[in-house]
């Protein structure tokens, strides 16, 4: 008995645990509007380093100094809560084994093997609580369910103990629940039924990696369990009562029992004679059932040939309606003529029609394919000849040669020309500073002016002197940084443009349409290029079918199907009514018959056993005795027992349910906040790997 209960309270509790929602999405970027939730922020092996606290449990908290673990809001603004270790329920400790060996988990990462992660929990809230009469320690009631995702590629043979394991064909989801403390809680037995306190996830990995385990703890299991259990306490009194009300029945009823059978001994001549007079009516009326059966089916005959013959001047056809089958076939004939059904039947009407050109469809998608193809070769092709001139001209010696001395000669000749007016300006400002005559002054002379040709033989005279400076500096500057990188940069635009010339030769150009001749038949044979062509074709007639639907022609045929499929249904409908009417008449007829005729059978069954009828009595009145004598011991040596049991035991099983009941309850770790909206608590351990 007690192990029953106890297996039955395991299952409500199983069900309540699976209904905490989880996901991987640990900590919010924002808390949400009217969240009351605290995030729990682990190392790999469960220790707790950071607490997370939604505004409104922010807002709720009580102005303290105290110490604890940091205390961050979603924000990452850092909030002084007082002791936060006082807001964390449970403690939790993750250990390692890799092929029955412990390990940390930062020498995990990478590993392979068999993989075994334990989660231990510990209940950290405790309360007293009155069990019949005496004080005991009972936990706050917790159920905590833990979760992870593993990589399909990576972990195989997935299992967890207390939970269930899913694939969505990628990874694996494991989800497992504990419930720490309530074994204690409730002082039940393990041998009885063991409530979990802690959660094994195992696997065979190859190069082990985690992304995060989510824990989700809850206080909502036995909140909302005292009404049914007090519901449930007076049932099991009022049980036991009538169960000891019942035992004091049963013998004065075995007593009764005996005395009512020693009457009915006397009543059975009586008996004998109205039995044998009943036998002989219903005999009668029996005689006369299979001519109401016969005349019956004849009209449920005449009234399906009628249907039968109405449904074929609807061009229906003749659906062969019997007995047996009217139901189903008139069912089956009305959801024929469904609007879906005759939508489907103008669309696959239209499809048809599209499927007659085929040829043509699939024709004009090719060609489009087959333009793109070749524009898309043509452009490869170009690619690749442009980088195998480009590649011969840099592997010739002689070109390359001539482009650089070409390019450097170019360079070299606006660097002379550069340097030369620089050296004029400096010469020439020197003159005029000598001549006392502003650069603005001799710009304004005329070319006439014995000033300016003064001027200009003094700089000519001067410059004349320079020349090997001049030449000096040009060399200079041409071995300069920006120099070179400017002769390179010039160098590599002459390649290009030496391409560009090959590109437009008329040779260069019939090689490139011999190779793409030669490409675009391949490429349109390939798997990839026909698996297009086949959803370009899809695609087409698809759009072919949807105009041809959206028709003025077609919707007016489709409006004219539909009026007369609904007219129909309706006819077909009250014809299939009025059949099912006649059908329950029909079965009466038969009901009755068949009653008349078991009924003769056993009236004429009863008439030839009256003999043994009075024997077995005879012998009923002797057991009856011995009956009342077992009902005696029965209630002696079995229910009273019982009855002790349920007074004692269940109670004490009962006033703690009511106790963790209370306590989850009055669980409030944040006493501003309101109850009608629950904390809830998520735990999110660190990566590895």
């Amino acid at each position: 008995m007690k192990r029953k209960n106890s297996i039955k309270l395991l299952a409500v509790l199983l069900v309540c645990a699976m209904s905490f929602a989880f996901t991987a999405a640990a900590v919010p970027e924002k808390s949400a509007e009217g969240e009351n939730s605290i995030y729990v922020m682990t190392d790999a092996q469960g220790k707790a380093e950071k607490l997370i606290l939604t505004d409104t449990v922010i807002a709720a908290l009580p102005e303290s100094s105290g110490k604890g673990l940091p205390v961050n809001n979603p924000d990452g603004v850092k909030v002084d809560c007082g002791n936060q270790d006082d807001l964390m329920p449970i403690k939790m400790n993750i250990s390692y084994t890799l092929d029955g060996k412990d390990i940390k988990p930062e020498k995990l990462a990478g590993q392979s093997g068999h993989v075994v992660i334990r989660y231990d929990y510990e209940n950290l809230k405790q309360t007293k609580a009155k069990i019949q009469g005496s004080e005991k320690n009972i936990y706050v009631p917790f159920a905590v369910m833990t979760g992870m995702i593993l990589d399909g590629e990576k972990f195989s043979n997935v299992t967890v103990s207390s939970g269930k394991v899913i694939s969505d064909g990628k990874n694996y989801i494991a989800v497992g629940f504990a419930v720490p403390g309530l074994q204690e809680s409730l002082n039940v037995k393990k041998s009885d039924v063991e409530f979990p306190s802690y959660l094994e996830f195992s696997a065979d990995v190859k190069d082990f990696s985690l992304s995060m385990s989510v824990s989700m703890v809850s206080n909502e299991l036995l909140k909302d369990m005292d009404i049914d259990l007090s519901a449930n306490t007076a049932d099991i009194n009022k049980a036991i009562e009538s169960l000891r009300s019942a035992m004091g029945q049963l013998e004065d009823g075995s007593s009764k029992l005996y005395e009512g059978l020693d009457t009915l001994l006397n009543s059975c001549v009586a008996l004998e004679d109205g039995v044998s007079t009943l036998a002989d009516g219903l005999a009668q009326l029996d005689a006369n059932s299979a001519a109401l059966q016969s005349g019956a089916q004849q009209v449920f005959n005449s009234l399906l040939s009628a249907a039968n013959a109405q449904i074929e001047a609807a061009g229906l056809g003749n659906p062969g309606l019997t007995i047996d089958n009217f139901n189903q076939v008139l069912t089956a004939l009305i959801d024929s003529l469904s609007e879906s059904n005759i939508s489907q039947q103008a669309l696959d009407k239209v499809t048809a029609e599209v499927e007659k050109n085929h040829d043509a469809i699939a024709a004009g998608v090719t060609a489009e394919v087959q333009k793109a193809v070749t524009a898309k070769v043509e452009k490869q092709v170009v690619a690749a000849v442009k980088q195998n001139i480009e590649d011969t001209i840099r592997g010739d010696e002689a070109i390359m040669s001539q482009i650089n001395a070409g390019v450097t000669e170019s360079v070299k000749k606006a660097v002379t020309e550069a340097v030369n007016n620089e050296y004029h300006k400096a010469v020439l400002a020197a003159v005029l500073e000598k001549s006392e005559i502003s650069l603005e002054e001799y710009e304004a002379m005329d070319s006439s002016d014995l000033r300016k040709q003064k001027i200009d033989a003094a700089v000519a005279q001067i410059m004349e002197t320079k020349k090997d400076e001049i030449a000096q500096t040009v060399d200079a500057k041409m071995q300069s940084e920006e120099i070179q990188a400017t002769i390179q940069k010039n160098v590599e635009s002459k390649i290009s443009s030496v391409v560009c010339e090959k590109l437009e030769e008329e040779q260069t150009k019939m090689l490139i349409a011999k190779k793409v001749e030669e490409t675009v038949p391949g490429v349109m044979a390939s798997d990839e290029t026909k698996a297009i062509i086949d959803q370009y074709i899809a695609a087409k007639k698809q759009e072919l079918i949807s105009q041809a639907m959206a028709s003025p022609e077609v919707k007016a045929q489709l409006e004219e199907a539909l009026k007369a499929a609904g007219e129909g249904r309706e006819s077909l409908a009250a014809l299939l009514q009025s059949l099912n009417s006649y059908l329950s008449f029909y079965n009466g007829i038969w009901q009755y018959t068949n009653g008349v005729s078991a009924a003769a059978a056993g009236a004429g069954t009863l008439k030839s056993k009256m003999p043994e009828l009075k024997t077995g009595v005879t012998q009923l009145k002797d057991g009856s005795q011995a009956l009342k004598d077992g009902i005696k011991r029965f209630d002696t040596e079995g229910i009273s027992p019982v009855t002790a049991m349920l007074d004692g035991e269940l109670g004490a099983l009962r006033d703690r349910l009511l106790a963790l009941s209370d306590a989850a309850n009055d669980y409030n770790p944040v006493s501003k906040l309101s109850k009608d909206a629950p904390l809830s608590y998520i735990y999110r351990s660190e990566a590895i790997g």
